[in-house]
């Protein structure tokens, strides 16, 4: 995966991110659940001024300042591979490593632009059994998600272990 398709996935996930909370701004009133499958999956328009789970709410500044550096760590993983390398323990060169940097990119600028804009993130995507969440959570936490998978790889591959 080449850094300008890292660039594109990141932009598609903010586009895709943007697009859908445009959406549902426009066609859900605050704290109003519509069903798509009742009591499984429902859309409700939550003005999110915390973090995950509504987590140190009105705490902006400090999610702007992680967003940010979230931001400017991936841009030096790819201006110095050998650093970012050195303090994660992850090789940029993987494109597992560069999908999972472009996942939080987009997800981290997208939510960055509403709490710039806005004041607090824009929460949509309703399950029941989980907090109110959006695509641009999505995409931060799958690349969550691929980061575990890529270190377990690689531990088990220094190991000897070639399960998981």
């Amino acid at each position: 995966m080449s850094s300008l398709i890292v660039f594109f996935t990141a932009g598609g996930i903010l586009a895709l991110d943007r697009l859908t909370k445009h959406l549902a701004l426009a066609a859900l009133s605050p704290g109003v659940s519509v069903p798509v499958f009742k009591n499984i999956f429902h859309l409700t328009l939550v003005l999110n001024r915390g973090a995950a789970f509504g987590l140190l709410p009105d705490a902006t500044v400090f999610f702007v300042v992680v967003a940010l550096t979230s931001v400017a760590a991936i841009g030096a993983a790819f201006w110095r591979p050998q650093l970012f390398f050195s303090v994660f323990g992850l090789r940029v060169t993987d494109a597992r490593v560069r999908l999972a940097l472009a996942l939080v990119l987009g997800g981290a600028l997208s939510n960055l632009f509403d709490r710039l804009i806005y004041g607090y993130v824009i929460d949509f995507l309703d399950f029941r059994v989980w907090p109110v969440f959006n695509f641009a959570d999505t995409a931060i936490t799958l690349a969550g998600l691929l980061v575990v998978v890529v270190l377990v790889q690689d531990m088990r591959r220094r190991d000897g272990s070639h399960t998981l």
